[in-house]
């Protein structure tokens, strides 16, 4: 099994989410299976279930996939599915403007709210971005 500390001083939230991610990794306690295309990802249903409404009816309702704790994705990317997971476990701004649109859609299908939120904000920002770079080259003509 890989060694997942460190020995530097870190807040409990960081030293909680790098455990979450190890524990993901290393396939630790994991209790569900994403089935993504040809990729199979190991999961946690109660890290899943917080994270996405879809996953949680998925998980808690009397459904096939929550007796066979295998839950199948599609119109999701194996790629996409994975910088879903890397924001979830590891809490990290996964979002790029190359990304910006795939995970936004799939973050739309699985209902997770706090990635929906970061891809507005990321547009946003974008739009702003592009407002005031065309209103700099407006002004100076």
């Amino acid at each position: 099994m890989a060694e997942c500390t460190n020995d530097r001083e870190i807040d409990i939230t960081i030293d909680f989410l790098e455990a979450l991610s190890c524990l993901k990794d290393e396939a630790i306690l994991t209790d569900v299976v994403v089935v993504v295309g040809e990729a199979e990802f190991s999961c946690h249903r109660v890290i899943l279930a917080a994270a996405s409404e879809f996953f949680k009816a998925a998980i808690t309702t009397d459904m096939r996939e929550a007796r066979e704790g295998k839950i199948t994705l599609r119109d999701v990317t194996a790629d996409v599915f994975s910088t879903l997971l890397s924001s979830i476990y590891e809490h990290k701004n996964v979002l790029t403007d190359d990304n910006l649109f795939d995970v936004w859609a799939a973050a739309d299908m699985l209902q997770m709210r706090s990635i929906i939120a970061q891809c507005a904000v990321k547009l946003k920002k974008i739009f702003e971005t592009v407002l005031s770079t065309e209103n700099g080259q407006s002004q100076a003509t």
